[in-house]
């Protein structure tokens, strides 16, 4: 989420199971636990991130 993940393995991923479509618009809302525990871990520093998240989403 915050690094990144190379494209090589997404690529091999979809070679093994291919994604859905649409998970391009499901992938904010996914990130969503990850930087609720952010927030409560280190602080409202990662608030922003979710707002753009529900943003994105539609939410």
């Amino acid at each position: 989420m915050f690094a990144g993940i190379p494209e090589v393995f997404f690529r091999a991923y979809d070679d093994a199971w291919p994604r859905d479509d649409g998970w391009q618009d499901r992938e904010p809302l996914l990130q969503l636990y990850h930087l609720l525990v952010h927030v409560e871990m280190f602080g409202h520093g990662y608030v922003p991130g979710i707002v753009s998240r529900l943003d994105a989403a539609g939410l």
